[in-house]
């Protein structure tokens, strides 16, 4: 294999990990890490580091599955419309990787963040730790695999909810205290809806290829009009339960309201460009709208780590 064969190969290999796209499990899980320390407990920086590893390695196991299982919708939007942040990388679909080798790096990290798992639930005697990592992997595992396959019937968008709203929060400040955070139901929401609002919107470039093989999102269950309703009100939401947050934590307290306040202003903003002037409809505007979202729950993640206080 020449220099240029193995640069590419590593290059592919890089690619079809789509590590950006960690950042919005990685990204929560050190907020929670973040409130457990704020919260004045001990905590144990080896189980920490150990967390966010286990969390990088389902991530990917997760983008992997979705590339080996994703093949033909993936395929059918070079006919439609592709965005950087949809549609998958191509480098399986497109034969640069091939599926076996990508099921085999993703049972090694699967394995890898298994052994994580078990040295932090080590580490501060709890079996329950475990448990959270076990569904963790197993919501990774199912979101794309068949039978299961959670991305096509309608139930995807709700767990990624669940699994980077609230689980990554909720794990990243047990795993660094070896206790469960207080209040989590009540700080996990806005975390939780923009993360919805992330893969929900990713789906509107992949309406077409989703529709014409049976993929059946919530976009393609919903339509896209009734969707971006849907993103609109989610959006919305964000911004309420933010400011929510900030008074329950911090009633009144207006310099917690200005680091409340860009999460608050950018989610209105994106609840009305898409819910209302359906700014979707514009295709040049489809991708920076996705990159929007993105980053929108990436400050939710950095936001929630300031203001909430124990």
């Amino acid at each position: 294999m020449t220099n240029a064969q193995s640069l590419s190969a590593i290059t592919n290999w890089v690619t079809v990990m789509r590590l950006p796209f960690t950042t919005v499990a990685l990204m929560p899980f050190a907020a929670g890490i973040f409130v457990g320390y704020r919260s004045g407990d001990s905590i144990s920086w080896t189980a920490s580091i150990l967390g966010l590893i286990a969390v990088l390695f389902i991530c990917i196991t997760c983008y992997l599955i979705g590339e080996i299982c994703d093949k033909e919708e993936d395929l059918l939007t070079l006919k439609y419309m592709r965005t950087r942040f949809s549609g998958g990388t191509l480098v399986v679909a497109g034969g640069s990787i091939s599926p076996r080798s990508a099921g085999t790096l993703a049972i090694i990290l699967l394995c890898g963040a298994a052994l994580c798992g078990l040295y932090i639930s080590y580490i501060h005697a709890s079996w329950a730790l475990l448990g959270l990592g076990v569904f963790g992997g197993l919501a990774a595992l199912i979101y794309s695999l068949p039978p299961v396959r959670l991305a096509k019937r309608g139930l995807g968008e709700f767990f990624i909810a669940i699994c980077y709203g609230w689980l990554t929060l909720f794990t990243g400040f047990a795993t660094a205290t070896g206790t469960f955070p207080p209040y989590s139901y009540l700080f996990a929401p806005p975390l939780a809806l923009s993360i919805f609002n992330v893969i929900l919107f990713n789906e509107f470039p992949d309406y077409e290829p989703d529709r014409t093989v049976g993929k059946k999102n919530l976009v393609v269950l919903w339509g896209r009009e009734r969707a971006a309703k849907v993103y609109g009100v989610a959006a919305f939401l964000v911004a309420v339960t933010t400011l929510l947050i900030w008074h329950f934590f911090h009633a009144w307290d207006l310099v917690y309201l200005f680091v409340s306040l860009p999460v608050v202003l950018f989610s209105l903003s994106l609840a009305v460009r898409v819910g209302l002037l359906a700014q979707w409809k514009e295709e040049k505007k489809v991708e920076p709208l996705c990159g929007q979202g993105i980053l929108l729950n990436l400050l939710v993640a950095v936001t929630l780590g300031i203001i909430v206080v124990f």
